[in-house]
């Protein structure tokens, strides 16, 4: 469990940094923003901490503040208490 905390924390990081002055993975959105979308959107279920990683943050406001991300996702269930949405943490 502690070593898949590790790796989830660096898999944001990177991302953090990848983000950093741009809104995409890539040069522009591409499977991969789609791709990582969900597996960082887990990170209070993943126990990992963001909050010094304001590239990932922003970016997981714009993509949850989507329309269509929205719809899909109000389908979905909060796990063990973990807001899964943007709305869910408000």
């Amino acid at each position: 469990m502690e070593r898949h905390g590790r790796e989830s924390r660096r898999v944001v990081e990177v991302l953090d940094l990848r983000l950093k002055g741009g809104d995409f993975v890539c040069r522009e959105v591409s499977i991969a923003d789609f791709a990582l979308y969900p597996r960082v959107r887990a990170y209070k279920w993943a126990r990992v901490r963001i909050d010094a990683l304001d590239n990932v943050q922003a970016r997981l406001k714009r993509a949850g503040g989507r329309p269509r991300v929205e719809r899909g996702l109000s389908v979905a269930s909060v796990l063990d208490g973990c807001p899964l949405t943007v709305a869910d943490e408000r």
